[in-house]
């Protein structure tokens, strides 16, 4: 019994996983279709991520302001040539929503993280849901 309430568990987080990486898709859909493009203010640095000593990525939080001059912070992960260009001009262009400004985007951001983590939600929910399956029909 207590083998199903896991499987159960296991296959509401993997839901949640799929839920929330298609809520990040519909949001940087929007962001496509209508967002407002803007210049952020000048970094004043970044983060750089490491696994065992050897540099992994980058990640930025840019400030910006909307056009009814409310500042917002955004963050993304980029590559090392973006921070190599940050160098030279420290802003970034960023795409946020007018009537939900929270919602942003750096621009030339990785988002592969997104697929990831729907892929590793629906193995989680569907292989919880096999194993609640077989354990009952046994």
């Amino acid at each position: 019994m207590k083998e199903k309430f896991f499987a159960g568990i296991i296959c509401i987080l993997g839901i949640f996983l799929v839920l929330e990486g298609c809520s990040e898709r519909s949001d940087h859909a929007k962001l496509a279709e209508r967002g407002i493009e803007v210049m952020s203010q000048p970094l004043t640095g970044y983060t750089q991520r490491t696994k065992r000593g050897v540099t992994t990525g980058y990640e930025v939080s840019p400030t910006f302001q909307t056009t009814t001059g409310q500042t917002y912070t955004c963050h993304g992960n980029v590559s090392e040539s973006i921070i190599n260009q940050l160098q030279h001009n420290p802003v970034m262009k960023i795409k946020y929503l007018l009537n939900d400004p929270s919602i942003c985007a750096v621009e030339h951001a990785e988002t592969s993280g997104i697929w990831f983590a729907m892929l590793i939600g629906l193995g989680m929910a569907l292989g919880s849901v096999a194993y609640i399956y077989n354990r009952s029909s046994l």
